[in-house]
């Protein structure tokens, strides 16, 4: 039996697979950062909630997630985009639930923030996940 030379596009596919591009994911982290921001931002409209004696201390520690910050996760990320991009996803919409949650906070009640917190970091656990050396990585961006 006669072996055939295998048809050029047979190979079409894996080619396509092989010189895919990793996603953009430089509008995922603007609106990260945004969504985080904004967290932060209501978080220290209440700043005793959090263990500051005022907003400036607040937005000292947490405050805006800013340009630097935000290059830092561009570099931490590069060479994840997949796994990054599904993060970014799911973690930017646990933060827009967290920050609708803390609006209806507006007389810093405790209780109010303390499940407001709780909800959102559950979200944020059930997202896709980083891997581990690359999360302390991202996170470290912020601290």
């Amino acid at each position: 039996m006669r072996s055939r030379p295998p048809r050029p596009w047979s190979f079409g596919p894996l080619l396509l697979l092989a010189c895919a591009k990793p996603p953009d994911i430089a509008g995922d982290i603007e609106s990260y950062s945004d969504s985080r921001t904004d967290a932060n931002v209501l978080s220290c409209d209440c700043p005793q909630l959090l263990g500051f004696a005022d907003s400036i201390q607040c937005d000292e520690a947490l405050g805006p997630i800013g340009t630097t910050a935000r290059q830092c996760f561009a570099m931490v990320l590069d060479g994840h985009e997949d796994a990054a991009q599904e993060y970014l996803e799911c973690a930017t919409a646990a933060y827009g639930v967290y920050v609708n949650c803390l609006e209806t906070s507006v007389s810093c009640e405790q209780d109010i923030y303390d499940g407001c917190t709780a909800d959102h970091q559950g979200a944020l656990a059930s997202c896709p996940q980083l891997p581990a050396s690359v999360q302390s990585m991202f996170e470290s961006c912020v601290d």
